[in-house]
């Protein structure tokens, strides 16, 4: 194990694949510059709730879109993860 140690942190859990590859790309390039390279996972309440399917229920729009996606759980919980 190398004494040369690298956090990155960055927001690469939304709901594409690029950023989850920009990020893998940055771990592997620090790494083959002979670093020991950590992806540090950031997000908070806004992150989430800019990617998140469910709208709080503080308009008639939201209320109805949460509504149509009442029966489909398991894209409800996609989401809010």
């Amino acid at each position: 194990m190398t004494d040369k140690r690298v956090g990155i942190i960055t927001f690469h859990h939304p709901y594409n694949c690029g950023s989850m590859l920009q990020a893998f790309a940055l771990q592997r390039v620090i790494e083959r510059l002979g670093y020991e390279a950590e992806i540090i996972d950031f997000s908070n309440a806004g992150q989430k709730q800019l990617y998140s399917v469910t709208q709080p229920n503080n308009s008639v729009k939201n209320i109805l879109k949460n509504i149509i996606l009442f029966p489909y759980p398991r894209l409800q919980s996609r989401c809010n993860t």
